[in-house]
């Protein structure tokens, strides 16, 4: 027993006798317990909220991290194709330009022969 329930016990001794005393010190004890739950239970809900949000505040920082992680693999791998089809290109130039030179050349020698 805490001290106001020790004193309510006795102011109620003296009036009621001992056996009610304590019946009603024990339900008032255990009334006010259950108020102060009750009246706890919201604030403890919000505190498990806020931590939730917390938690989904850093889950969502790691997750820009990883976005921003992909946009600069993404931006190197554009660059190597980039690179790659540039490459092609100029090996691509490289062949038709003497495969088409080759070709007039073969007509031209063609049309000459057959005057």
């Amino acid at each position: 027993m805490t001290i106001s329930q020790i004193h309510l016990y006795n102011l109620l001794r003296e009036r009621l006798g001992e056996q009610e005393a304590q019946a009603l010190t024990e339900y008032v004890s255990s009334q006010a317990q259950q108020e102060v739950v009750e009246r706890l239970q919201p604030i403890q809900k919000d505190i498990d909220r806020k931590a939730d949000q917390g938690d989904m505040k850093a889950e969502f920082a790691s997750i820009r991290l990883e976005i921003a992680e992909l946009r600069g693999e993404m931006k190197e791998n554009t660059s190597n194709l980039r690179s790659e089809i540039l490459k092609s290109k100029a090996s691509l130039l490289m062949w038709i330009v003497p495969m088409w030179l080759t070709t007039m050349l073969a007509l031209l020698g063609s049309l000459w022969f057959k005057h």
